[in-house]
C-alpha cells in the first residue's frame, strides 16, 4: 500500500512538472512571436524616421534654410606658422537646434597634395581633404579646436556639413575657401 501510495505521489509530482513544462514551451512560443513582432516594429518604425526626416531636410531646402551663407554665424581661424591652426566656429541658431536633436555636423579642410610629396611618397593619399576634430567651446554656443595640416597638404577651403540624424542626404552645406577663411 505504502509503495502504491509512493507512485500515486510521484505521478501527481510528475503530472506537475509536465504541466509546468508545457506552460514554459507556451510562454516561449508567445516570448518568441512578440519579439518578431517588436523587431518588425522597429524596424517599420526607423524606416518611417528616415522618411520623415529626408522630408524635413526637403523642407528645409525648399524654404532656402539650407542657403550656404546661413550656416556658419562666425569662422575665426588662427595660425602661428602655417600648418598649425586654431579655429572657432559658430552656427546660426537655428542649426544648433539640428545639431542638439542628432544631427552630426563635420568640418574638414579640403585641398590637394603637393606633386613633389606624392613623388616622394610611399604610399599614395586617399582624400583630398582632412577632418577637423570638434569640440563645444566653453561658453557652450561655439565649436573650437586646434589642428595641424600635414606636410605636403596645400589647403584649398574649410567644408562644413550638418548632416540629419538618420545621415539620409539633405543637411546644410557650407564651403569657404582657404584664403578668406582667416578674415570670415
Amino acid at each position: 500500500m505504502a509503495l502504491r501510495q509512493e507512485l500515486g505521489l510521484q505521478q501527481h509530482r510528475y503530472d506537475q512538472l509536465a504541466g509546468q513544462i508545457a506552460q514554459l514551451e507556451l510562454d516561449l512560443r508567445i516570448d518568441r512571436h512578440a519579439h518578431d513582432l517588436a523587431s518588425e516594429q522597429i524596424l517599420t518604425l526607423r524606416l518611417e524616421r528616415e522618411q520623415l526626416t529626408q522630408s524635413v531636410a526637403d523642407l528645409y531646402q525648399l524654404l532656402g534654410a539650407t542657403d550656404a551663407s546661413e550656416l556658419v554665424k562666425r569662422l575665426q581661424l588662427d595660425s602661428a606658422d602655417g600648418r598649425s591652426f586654431g579655429y572657432q566656429l559658430d552656427l546660426s541658431p537655428e542649426y544648433w537646434d539640428r545639431l542638439a536633436t542628432g544631427g552630426e555636423l563635420s568640418l574638414w579642410v579640403t585641398g590637394r597634395w603637393q606633386e613633389d610629396f606624392l613623388n616622394a611618397s610611399l604610399e599614395e593619399p586617399e582624400q583630398d581633404r582632412i577632418r577637423v576634430a570638434l569640440r563645444r567651446g566653453a561658453n557652450g554656443q561655439a565649436l573650437d579646436g586646434d589642428f595641424q595640416l600635414p606636410d605636403g597638404f596645400s589647403p584649398e577651403a574649410l567644408l562644413i556639413e550638418l548632416l540629419p540624424a538618420s545621415g539620409v542626404l539633405g543637411g546644410a552645406r557650407q564651403v569657404i575657401a582657404w584664403d578668406v577663411a582667416s578674415d570670415w
